[in-house]
């Protein structure tokens, strides 16, 4: 009787360890896992970056586009005699006028004599170029740019 009841307990025993065996993941399988995982964080570690780069464009490229307006406004208020090239003007992140200082954008207004083509003798012309520029402190040539160019037409009497 002995015999069977140690029989009987091997293979309750064995039991117990193949079921154990079948409800865990072995090392390879968590490995695997822990590398797709990885993969998926990593690349949404980089679409947010992307995300937020292009954020930054959008809103820099926004407000150029409004100070690109102000100026132009601002020429509005001058008659064609008193029209001229403005000083830089320098502007905030927030486009609030500023020292060059602490500025993020430049606004640079030039104005020229010109000739439009077919316009007559009674007509005087000038060129009108308006610049954004940012941000203030880099080179010159790392700058972002938004420029408009124009013609103002004084029709003579």
């Amino acid at each position: 009787m002995k015999l069977h009841s140690v029989s009987t307990h091997r293979a309750i025993e064995s039991l117990a360890t193949d079921k154990l065996r079948t409800n865990g993941f072995s090392l390879v399988e968590v490995t695997l896992a822990l590398g797709v995982l990885g993969f998926v964080l990593l690349a949404l570690i980089s679409l947010i970056s992307v995300g937020l780069r292009t954020g930054k464009e959008s809103r820099d490229d926004m407000a150029s586009s409004l100070l690109m307006q102000r100026q132009l406004g601002n020429l509005g208020t001058n008659t064609y005699a008193t029209l001229q090239t403005q000083p830089d003007v320098y502007y905030t992140v927030d486009g609030v006028e500023t020292n060059s200082a602490s500025a993020y954008f430049i606004a640079q207004t030039k104005i020229e004599a010109s000739s439009l083509p077919d316009a007559g003798a009674k007509t005087r012309s000038r060129r009108v170029r308006v610049e954004i520029a940012w941000p203030a402190a880099a080179p010159e040539k790392a700058r972002q740019t938004n420029i408009v160019e124009t013609h103002i037409a004084d029709y003579l009497k």
